[in-house]
């Protein structure tokens, strides 16, 4: 007997079609739950995940970097720039290599690609603007320091991007 034939029997009028559907059948409440238990637990796994990954590249970078492989460090320093979020230590190595090598340029268009992929962090901008700094090119690098204080940086770069400013600004007139 289906429920409809049941039903009848009982003299009650069948179900609508629409009872019948999955979504109706499974209660919301522990649905709900599960979903949010799914995501409390699996976001900081990929912030940690996303650590490692930063953390490998930076390892293989050093090494890399040590035994005098400047354009593959600067590979995996440019890999980890791009998945960390807010590690500052590849941006640093990256200018590293580039100070090293005489390659500010290289540094430039590398930061400019981080702030393409990431245009909310700041790191890319000051950075950056150190490079236009190191490069002679003072109005790019006041505008990368003014760029870099518009996107909320740590104490640190805060101190240093209002700093830059005042010495290129009092050195431009």
């Amino acid at each position: 007997m289906t429920t409809q034939t049941t039903n009848r029997e009982r003299g009650l009028p069948p179900l609508p079609p629409v009872r019948y559907n999955l979504r109706q059948r499974i209660q919301l409440g522990p649905l709900l739950i599960i979903t949010v238990l799914l995501v409390t637990l699996c976001y900081p796994a990929t912030l940690i995940g996303r650590g490692m990954v930063t953390a490998t590249y930076l390892k293989e970078g050093e090494a890399l970097m040590l035994n005098g492989h400047w354009a593959e460090a600067q590979d995996n320093f440019n890999a980890a720039m791009d998945w960390s979020i807010s590690n500052e230590t590849p941006f640093d190595s990256r200018w590293g290599v580039a100070l090293r090598t005489g390659d500010i340029e290289g540094a430039v268009a590398d930061f400019t690609t981080v702030i393409n992929n990431h245009p909310g962090r700041y790191m890319g901008y000051c950075y950056r603007a150190d490079a236009y700094r190191e490069l002679g090119r003072n109005e790019e690098a006041l505008q990368g320091y003014r760029d870099c204080l518009a996107h909320e940086p740590d104490r640190i770069w805060e101190q240093v991007a209002i700093r830059a400013i005042q010495t290129l600004t009092r050195n431009a007139k």
